[in-house]
């Protein structure tokens, strides 16, 4: 069984050496194409705005049970003091 080539860069370095002294510029063809990153940085900021969004609201619910922690904690410490 023929083991499986995930890319079509050349087996070795001189093979390389050779195939990119010319003028023709080839080696680009073994980079991504510029969509690629394109499409890629636009998902990374899609994702990195739902997760500014996400943290505003987690920020939103610590302040918010914050308070009420604090009015609980309040509200026991006035019942042990009446409670003495």
């Amino acid at each position: 069984m023929q083991p499986l080539k995930l890319s079509s860069a050349p087996d070795s370095v001189t093979t390389l050496k050779d195939r990119y002294s010319g003028k023709d510029d080839g080696l680009l063809e073994l980079f991504p194409k510029p969509q690629y990153f394109q499409v890629h940085f636009q998902h990374l900021h899609e994702h990195n705005q739902q997760l500014h969004e996400e943290l505003a609201q987690l920020k939103d619910t610590v302040a918010k049970t914050d308070e009420k922690l604090g009015r609980l904690l309040a509200q026991l410490s006035g019942n042990s003091v009446m409670g003495q």
